[in-house]
């Protein structure tokens, strides 16, 4: 692909983990956060395989919406689920080493998986680099499966005879609450709008990288290890 469908795919996904990042916090804030980990790993895996089986522009364009749901729908979610598990536990003070260290090995992961991209693709091509991060994602789902969850508190219960459409609307009504105000806040505080900005630089930045194999291809470099 040139280097404009790439800025095209790169649009793709940032645009759609931006809009899709205060519903989602709101979901999070109504909704399991374990399974939400859980889904946002399996919906990573359905944008890795559609690059796999519609490796065309289209097919990249849906895999990257894809990674975009799965990032908003992960991103917060996590912090919020680990301060909530030691909140349970009276252990809030263990937040900022547990996650640093949840980050660090994270962190490394990405090295270790940049590390053996070559050498995949040199065993067999970018299928079987698909295919390893596919069931990468899998392994995250199965992980985040395995977490404890501490129960959330019991809103109250709703008469005997009250029909479930009234349950439903009642759960839809603080969804939409939640996320009113989160929307709200995000366009009325100065510094949740400097934070959400930030996010978004940074974002663009850290995407420059995706440029440099497109220019050490114009400059002749082989997408192949060496062997030597």
């Amino acid at each position: 692909m040139s280097a404009a469908q790439i800025s095209i795919l790169f649009v793709i996904w940032s645009t759609t983990a931006f809009v899709l990042e205060v519903p989602s916090g709101a979901w999070a804030d109504t909704y399991s956060r374990r399974k939400l980990l859980v889904l946002g790993a399996l919906i990573s895996a359905l944008g890795y395989a559609a690059w796999i089986t519609v490796p065309s522009f289209a097919g990249f364009a849906l895999g990257f919406v894809l990674w975009g749901v799965s990032s908003a729908l992960i991103s917060g979610t996590f912090e919020a689920f680990v301060y909530d598990e030691l909140a349970a536990r009276d252990c809030t003070d263990k937040y900022a080493g547990l996650l640093g260290r949840a980050r660090s090995a994270s962190l490394i992961a990405n090295l270790a998986a940049t590390a053996l991209a070559a050498p995949l693709f040199d065993l067999g091509g970018y299928v079987l680099a698909g295919i390893v991060s596919v069931l990468s994602c899998l392994v995250q789902a199965a992980v985040a499966l395995t977490l404890p969850e501490a129960p959330a508190v019991e809103p109250a219960q709703p008469e005997e005879d009250e029909p479930h459409s009234t349950t439903t609307r009642a759960a839809l009504s603080e969804y939409w609450t939640m996320l009113r105000a989160g929307v709200t806040e995000a366009l009325t505080s100065r510094a949740v709008r400097r934070a959400v900005a930030l996010v978004a630089l940074l974002g663009g930045f850290l995407a420059f990288d995706e440029y440099f194999p497109l220019l050490a291809r114009d400059a002749g470099a082989s997408t192949r290890s060496c062997r030597c």
